[in-house]
C-alpha cells in the first residue's frame, strides 16, 4: 500500500514539473519585434525598448482547435534577455511578436 502511494505522489509531481511555464504578464495586443544582431525591439514608435537575446527555449507550437474560427497557429518561444527579463515572444508567418512577460 505504501509502495502505490509512492508511485502515485511521484507521479503527480512529475506530472507538475512537466508543467510548461506560462507567462505572468500578458499583452492585450501583441507586438511587432525587429530582430538584428542578437537584438530584439519594439517595432513601434510609441517604445523605445531593446533586449539582448541571451538564450531562445522553445518553440513550443500553439494552435487553436479545428472547430474554432479563424484558425491559429503559432510557435512561441521563452527568450531571456541580457538585461534580465524573460518574454514571451512567437513566430507567425516569418514575423516575430512579443505577447508577454515572465516575472
Amino acid at each position: 500500500r505504501d509502495v502505490l502511494n509512492e508511485l502515485q505522489r511521484g507521479q503527480r509531481e512529475s506530472e507538475v514539473s512537466s508543467v510548461i511555464p506560462r507567462p505572468t504578464r500578458l499583452l492585450k495586443e501583441p507586438l511587432l519585434l525587429r530582430f538584428r544582431n542578437s537584438s530584439l525591439s519594439l517595432d513601434d514608435a510609441r517604445f523605445d525598448k531593446k533586449w539582448t537575446v541571451e538564450s531562445w527555449d522553445g518553440p513550443e507550437r500553439l494552435r487553436t482547435l479545428w472547430w474554432d474560427s479563424p484558425a491559429l497557429e503559432r510557435d512561441y518561444f521563452i527568450v531571456t534577455a541580457v538585461e534580465g527579463e524573460q518574454l514571451w515572444i512567437f513566430q507567425q508567418n516569418d514575423q516575430f511578436y512579443l505577447h508577454g512577460f515572465f516575472d
